[in-house]
């Protein structure tokens, strides 16, 4: 019997990306649910996210509007990863992360504009 295990993706681990950045709430421009029957919802308005829980979801700070109108974008992407699961609806940072690149690529840091 072949070890399934061996063939599984791996996962890197990407923490960042050049088009937005993880802040604390207050500083966002999206918010992200990353666990819960809402996972992989993506909000712009402070009033529709203010009652969730802030340890448990991903606060971004995109560097222009067209960041944000990608990130909005991916929802329907981001729900369909986060019930992939066997329990509880998850779409964590490394995934939305992996996502967003795969659709939009990473640009360069060092010849981008500076932030």
């Amino acid at each position: 019997m072949k070890n399934m295990r061996r063939s599984e993706k791996e996962y890197y681990h990407i923490k960042d990306h050049p088009d937005f950045r993880i802040v604390e709430k207050g500083e966002e421009d999206v918010f992200i649910v990353a666990i819960g029957a809402r996972s992989g919802t993506v909000m712009t308005d402070p009033m529709d996210y203010d009652h969730f829980t802030p340890e448990h979801h991903i606060f971004l700070k995109a560097n222009d509007q067209q960041v944000i109108q990608n990130l909005l974008s991916l929802q329907e992407e981001l729900q369909e990863i986060a019930n992939v699961t066997a329990r509880v609806r998850g779409c964590g940072l490394y995934r939305i992360i992996d996502t967003y690149t795969n659709k939009y690529g990473r640009r360069n840091r060092l010849t981008s504009h500076s932030q």
